[in-house]
């Protein structure tokens, strides 16, 4: 039996990496995870003009890190949502320099609701981090976090405190 059309789901993700500040297209090493199984489904060192090309099954949470030299990392977390027929992404990387006053987001450091036991799904992006500190003895570390807003802001902020401890 043939599949209809409507089943077809394909999702082109483009993207190219640029200086925050600068604008000037960068050269970088780009992973792109599929977070519910922890697998690697793209790694390379992408052109600063082609940038990166890559098809995404949808219906699936995916992880994005990107890395250069005197840089902080970049990553973000996206789903690519399960609609049918063909569908284009495309995104611009910007990375930061590695300075005083420079701020990175964590997005793929995951916790269950209520909880401050970190998910194995956290490991990748938490080894990056170390990997940083490892490169770059001397940068100090201001770590926040957040929760949703069901609860009281005072056990609220304690759920925040006890998921920075496990990120630390």
């Amino acid at each position: 039996e043939k599949k209809k059309f409507k089943d077809f789901h394909l999702v082109l993700f483009r993207g190219i990496v640029v200086d925050k500040i600068t604008r000037e297209k960068l050269s970088a090493k780009v992973d792109i995870v599929d977070n519910e199984k922890g697998v690697s489904i793209f790694s390379a060192n992408v052109d600063p003009e082609l940038g990166f090309v890559l098809s995404l099954p949808a219906g699936k949470n995916y992880g994005i890190a990107v890395e250069r030299d005197g840089y902080l990392f970049y990553s973000d977390n996206f789903v690519v949502e399960k609609k049918s027929g063909y569908r284009e992404y495309d995104k611009i990387v910007e990375l930061e320099k590695v300075q005083v006053g420079s701020v990175m987001t964590l997005k793929n450091v995951f916790f269950d609701f209520d909880k401050s036991d970190l998910k194995k799904e956290s490991v990748v992006e938490l080894n990056r981090v170390v990997k940083l500190i490892n490169q770059y003895p001397d940068l100090r570390f201001q770590l926040e976090g957040h929760t949703d807003s069901y609860g009281t802001d005072e056990y609220n902020q304690a759920l925040s405190e006890r998921r920075v401890n496990a990120v630390k």
